[in-house]
């Protein structure tokens, strides 16, 4: 198979799957993707794909959980193999970034009507935007847990809401930020991402998930007039640790004013109407893939 392909030089022949898509801002994307699958033909898939392009060299051993190789690609598709022996997992789990990799001729457009059972069990969503959302602190409608990054300059860099294990969590970070420390340079001046993570379970589909929907941006102002009232959101501003402090009611209560607060103020639109506005192309992609 293949009989074709006579460069060495992989990376090169496959650089048009690699290269990274303009960002387009106010715009939803799927930034991970993980899907689950089996073989149709496990020994019969695993010896022909071994002649695909993209593939760099034979699998190599994966020593993480349940998964017994890693295929070496060219494309930036990640792929892990079990056993076939391995019953607590499917035979694949195949982990890519939408943006930076076209599935058109890589080998998992090679390998859609050789697996079955496909299924996702991961996908971030995201929304990137031009200007700094360092003044905004972000919240929830129900209390999660938080771990927030500064700059040195006390800036904020990175926030976490949720724990990457719940199977739902928000990040909302620089990217300017994290371009520059991974030496690479910026693609704006200003960038800033808010991502949500989706776990899912067997039973779960992408269509049941509402993202950025319980989301709350917010920042010091004026909120109802009351003196009392107003002090207190402009601490929990200053400190989101002080939302521990105050009682069931009280957290509701000024949870309701925020999230009021936020759907008319937050510039330019709320994450979640972004989302409504755009997510067409998104579910039309993940129902070809699946189909």
């Amino acid at each position: 198979m293949y009989e074709h392909f006579t460069s060495f030089d992989k990376r090169k022949q496959l650089a048009s799957l690699t290269a990274s898509l303009p960002v387009e801002f106010h715009t939803p994307t799927i930034d991970k993707l993980t899907i689950l699958a089996d073989f149709k033909y496990y020994e019969k898939t695993m010896l022909e794909m071994q002649g695909h392009p993209d593939m760099m060299e034979n699998p190599r051993i994966d020593h993480s959980m349940h998964y017994a190789y890693r295929l070496s690609l060219a494309s930036d598709f990640f792929i892990q193999v079990a056993h076939p022996t391995e019953t607590n997992v499917q035979n694949l789990r195949i982990e890519f970034n939408p943006n930076k990799c076209n599935p058109i001729d890589s080998i998992f457009h090679w390998l859609l009507p050789r697996i079955r059972n496909k299924r996702i069990s991961r996908v971030d969503y995201a929304i990137d935007y031009p200007f700094s959302l360092a003044e905004w602190q972000p919240t929830t409608e129900r209390p999660r847990k938080m771990c927030r990054y500064h700059s040195p300059t006390g800036q904020s860099e990175t926030t976490y809401l949720g724990s990457p294990n719940s199977g739902n969590q928000y990040r909302i970070y620089d990217k300017v930020a994290e371009q520059l420390a991974n030496n690479l340079v910026p693609d704006h001046p200003v960038h800033w991402r808010i991502e949500q993570q989706f776990n899912l379970t067997k039973n779960q589909e992408t269509w049941m998930l509402r993202p950025f929907e319980d989301l709350i941006l917010w920042k010091p102002d004026s909120y109802t007039g009351n003196f009392i009232d107003d002090a207190i959101l402009d601490k929990l501003y200053e400190d989101p640790h002080n939302w521990s402090r105050l009682t069931s009611h009280q957290r509701r209560k000024y949870r309701a004013i925020i999230k009021d607060h936020d759907r008319v103020e937050h510039p330019p639109i709320h994450p979640v109407t972004t989302f409504q506005h755009g997510k067409q192309p998104l579910e039309a992609f993940i129902t070809a893939l699946l189909a």
